[in-house]
């Protein structure tokens, strides 16, 4: 039970307690370039990933599993403590922006954009984390070792680090709303055709970096899809709301994944779980696609007003 409450209980809450501020704030500094300063941002989680998996197993095997918690725990509380002073929210927000109460901000959920999101980040989470849970194990089912599967989860956490930053710097020159579209359809094609055919070492890495490198959109690109629609004064209340609702789907999706691959014994198979995870994708992808069309007929609207607005005072001049 130990590790439910330090690993689980603990991590999780002092994770969350440094991740919505660190993506949320860039918001505040930049709207040119918001997509780039949000995926430079987020990027550290991948970039994390391709460093931390040969190290940890490398730590595993030199020093032990109890030692190595350790070393990871002063490292995260080194870099992430000294990083937390460099955070700070734009001086104008905080003279000029009014907080609504928790009461206040979850009126947002009547909003259909909103609600979009959160269902698509609902749906997304109990397949985001089934597939680099499970790549390792994946690996040695088909035959391959484990420090091969490690190296695929390593390269493929390496292509997330540069898929954050290039989505970014594409939805800034393009279309956050097209490039969030494409990312998540292309998430959910990696899981339900690369994984369901990977059966070696060339095509499980195809599917992994493929994953990995356009899965991040739903942490890069959708705050910058919620500042589009909602602004920045209350981002980081409802990016909180959003990610605190998929949070539940997260907790539960490895374990879900878990329990279904259990059940295929004594003739293990992970056709379920890959299923499981694409289908849940898919869903995403689909709230995706729905939050699309409500923000297109929400500017659709305004820009119509707006119309109306400056047609009236040229008839009246």
């Amino acid at each position: 039970w130990h590790l439910y409450v330090t690993q689980g209980v603990l991590f999780g809450i002092g994770a969350s307690l440094a991740y919505y501020p660190a993506i949320a704030v860039p918001s505040q500094y930049f709207v040119k370039n918001r997509g780039l300063a949000i995926g430079i941002a987020v990027s550290g989680t991948g970039l994390g990933g391709f460093a931390l998996a040969p190290l940890t197993n490398a730590l595993i095997d030199k020093v032990g599993i109890f030692w190595t918690l350790r070393i990871l725990g002063l490292m995260i509380f080194v870099v992430c403590g000294g990083a937390s002073f460099l955070i700070a929210e734009r001086k104008e927000h905080l003279e000029e922006q009014q907080r609504p109460s928790f009461l206040q901000s979850l009126h947002v959920f009547r909003d259909p954009r909103f609600l979009s999101l959160t269902i698509a980040e609902l749906a997304a989470s109990i397949g985001y984390l089934i597939p680099l849970y499970y790549m390792q194990t994946y690996a040695v089912y088909i035959g391959l070792s484990a420090q091969q599967g490690a190296l695929i989860l390593g390269l493929s956490n390496g292509s997330g680090f540069v898929g954050r930053i290039l989505l970014g710097l594409i939805a800034d020159r393009l279309s956050n709303t097209k490039t969030l579209l494409f990312c998540c359809w292309a998430t959910a094609f990696s899981v339900m055709v690369f994984w369901m055919v990977a059966k070696s070492f060339g095509t499980l890495l195809l599917m992994g970096m493929t994953f990995c490198l356009f899965s991040g959109a739903y942490v890069s690109l959708v705050p910058v899809a919620v500042a589009e629609s909602f602004g920045t004064d209350t981002i980081a209340s409802m990016i909180g709301l959003m990610y605190g609702t998929g949070g539940v789907a997260i907790w539960g999706g490895s374990p879900l994944a878990g329990y279904i691959l259990d059940s295929t014994l004594p003739n293990l198979s992970y056709t379920p779980v890959i299923m499981t995870a694409g289908g849940s994708l898919v869903l995403g992808a689909i709230c995706v696609t729905s939050w699309a069309y409500f923000h297109w007929r929400a500017t659709r609207s305004v820009a119509s007003i707006h119309n109306a607005k400056d047609a009236l005072l040229d008839e009246q001049s």
